[in-house]
């Protein structure tokens, strides 16, 4: 059986973070003016849920930052998670698609962590491939708001 896949590539910014949002759908290119504007919304809707779960469990990705400092003291940067997002909202096939060098002692930590992250169920049988860039610094956790593709 094929399933749709949309891409959802969402850029927050967080200092282990999230910053701005983009989303990209090939379909909706020939729908639909209506059916354009219902994609957007609930496209807008999945990115949201989304920010607020990582949000609310950032606190479970810091240990697998620390473990990174413990091996290289001054590690930083920007690890970006890939994962599908299903019906059930249970994260499948979790990728680490880029690493900063020094943050790999982290991966392993940060994968396991989404696995067990918990979205809400979804109406669509397509399924949402999320990227997700965490920011790595010593600063701590605290918000940095960056534009999609911006410095």
């Amino acid at each position: 059986m094929l399933f749709a896949v949309s891409k959802l590539s969402a850029y927050f910014g967080y200092t282990l973070t999230a910053a701005g949002v983009a989303f990209f759908c090939g379909a909706c290119a020939s729908a639909p003016q209506n059916a354009k504007q219902n994609d957007l919304g609930a496209q807008r809707e999945n990115m949201e849920q989304i920010r607020l779960v990582i949000g609310a469990n950032l606190s479970k990705i810091t240990p697998c930052y620390e473990k990174a400092i413990d091996e290289r003291p001054g590690a930083a940067g920007r690890m970006v998670v890939q994962w599908n997002l299903g019906r059930d909202g249970a994260p499948a096939d979790v990728a680490i698609r880029e690493s900063h060098e020094s943050l790999r002692a982290a991966e392993n930590c940060v994968l396991s962590e989404v696995r067990q992250l918990r979205f809400p169920p979804r109406d669509s049988d397509e399924t949402l491939e999320i990227i997700y860039p965490f920011f790595f610094s010593e600063n701590g956790l605290v918000p940095r708001v960056k534009p999609p593709g911006g410095e």
